[in-house]
């Protein structure tokens, strides 16, 4: 009798050294986000959250709380100063980061979003008269400036987010909608030019509309596929074509090893794309260099039991401004 009575007075002195070894020290912080509209209801999505900080020995995880605010739950962090940037999943576009000092114990940090913003403009070639387009794709670019050790130099990495809520109007302007103030790094990309970079910066005292400036096109190199089914002949519609390109950066080396710094191609620019009824494309006015393309479909038949693999087809195209490359894909 004594040892069944020994065996739950274990598991519960065990169960409560779990739960006091998961409660935060009295020196940590922790931190609760909440993102509400502009009226202060809570935000329809789950937005992607991201912290950061230079403070040595931090470890910031993360994990969502499940309410009906979609709070997200920072713990294991200490005192100081941190950054905080939120992506909305609805158009991927990430808002300017917001620095705020942390204390000890419990943290709340309430993120108002602005009332939508509707962002009208307008392209150019010469940066005098406006031009229409038909298609537009545009990115977010966002850099991250790394802190560097002792003897080394810090590193900046600049992300290319594709923006998923643009369109086209029937004048050829380019239209989304935006969800703070403030400065938007954008690159666009066209069929009558591409723009790698441009600051579209809206004023605090906007209230739904806003119309940025003349965006001025460079002109680029297109290609021209032309996929067919390398059994049958036939034309393939609805084949899927990705063009990559990758730009050099210097490789990052750890100074202590004495090693020259190699280059390195980070792919920046993804392009994707689909092929029309006759299985032809072609692609919007790209910068001038090598691009990688992946061209690739799935059979259309299917079993129950197994779902066919894609077949695909790769290679690099070299691009020049002011031409069309054609190439024809068998797959």
């Amino acid at each position: 009798m004594k040892i069944y009575l020994f065996i739950p007075l274990l598991v519960i002195v065990l169960l409560l050294a779990l739960v006091a070894s998961a409660q935060p020290a009295p020196t940590d912080s922790w931190l609760t986000v909440t993102v509400v509209n502009a009226d202060g209801t809570p935000y329809i999505y789950a937005p992607k959250v991201q912290l950061t900080t230079d403070i040595p020995g931090v470890r910031i995880t993360s994990r969502p709380v499940a309410d009906n605010n979609k709070a997200i739950l920072f713990a294991g962090l200490k005192p100081g100063d941190y950054q905080l940037s939120i992506t909305l999943a609805a158009s991927s576009m990430t808002l300017p980061r917001r620095a705020l000092t942390m204390v000890t114990g419990a943290n709340n940090f309430e993120w108002k979003l602005t009332a939508p913003i509707a962002v009208t403009g307008q392209f150019t070639l010469d940066g005098k008269e406006a031009v229409a387009v038909k298609q537009v794709q545009a990115y977010l670019i966002t850099s991250t400036t790394k802190a560097a050790k002792a003897g080394a130099t810090a590193r900046t990495t600049t992300t290319y987010t594709p923006f998923s809520g643009i369109t086209v109007t029937d004048d050829g302007k380019s239209t989304f909608t935006a969800q703070s103030t403030g400065g938007h790094d954008l690159a666009f990309f066209t069929e009558q030019g591409y723009c790698e970079a441009t600051k579209i910066d809206i004023p605090a005292d906007t209230e739904k509309t806003f119309t940025a400036p003349l965006i001025t096109l460079q002109p680029g190199g297109t290609v021209k596929f032309a996929v067919t089914n390398a059994v049958t002949g036939k034309v393939m519609p609805n084949a899927t074509v990705r063009m990559t390109y990758y730009r050099k950066t210097t490789a990052v080396r750890n100074p202590a090893l004495k090693l020259p710094a190699n280059v390195a191609l980070t792919p920046t620019i993804i392009i994707t794309m689909t092929t029309d009824d006759d299985g032809m494309l072609t692609t919007m006015a790209l910068p001038a260099g090598t691009w990688r393309y992946q061209a690739y479909t799935i059979p259309q038949k299917t079993t129950k039991t197994k779902v066919p693999k894609a077949v695909s087809q790769t290679g690099t195209v070299e691009l020049k401004t002011g031409e069309t490359t054609e190439l024809a894909i068998k797959l």
